[in-house]
């Protein structure tokens, strides 16, 4: 009630911040490590994916972790791959900016929270997210800023 009172006052709109999903990972099951791509995006020389945590459809609310320099490789090692039937819970990535010495870590957990640095350089993490499919399109993402809202230090 407060959102749609806020949103009306502010913006003349109650639906103005009605949210829905933001962030996906769908990315990962459907491209693989070809999610990870970056050189369509300028300021990023390299993506890694460094932990990825699913959730197994069952009574017993069974999860799973894999965390590696590298889970496509450390996976491809061992003949496995993404499982296709979890639910995929939060994925963290290493994002090699140019010019920096050392990658920023990005995690990404469905619905609405996606943690990266502020500044100038996030604004080629928001890129490459969008351009790789992470972030969904829609009413809400196009409302937004491109400066993402949930961007955290």
């Amino acid at each position: 009630m407060y959102r749609e009172k806020f949103g009306k006052h502010v913006f003349g709109d109650p639906e103005k911040f009605v949210y829905s999903q933001k962030y996906t990972l769908a990315p990962l099951k459907t491209d693989g490590a070809a999610s990870l791509l970056c050189r369509d995006v300028g300021g990023i020389e390299w993506v890694r994916l460094t932990e990825l945590e699913y959730a197994w459809p069952c009574a017993f609310d069974y999860t799973e972790r894999h965390k590696a320099n590298d889970v496509f490789k450390a996976l491809d090692m061992r003949r496995r791959g993404i499982e296709t039937e979890a639910e995929l819970l939060h994925a963290r990535f290493a994002v090699k900016l140019a010019g920096e010495t050392n990658p920023r870590p990005v995690s990404i957990q469905p619905p609405n929270i996606a943690e990266y640095g502020r500044g100038e350089e996030s604004a080629f993490i928001e890129q490459w997210l969008r351009v790789r499919g992470f972030v969904l399109v829609g009413l809400v993402a196009d409302d937004e800023n491109p400066q993402s809202f949930m961007a955290v230090a």
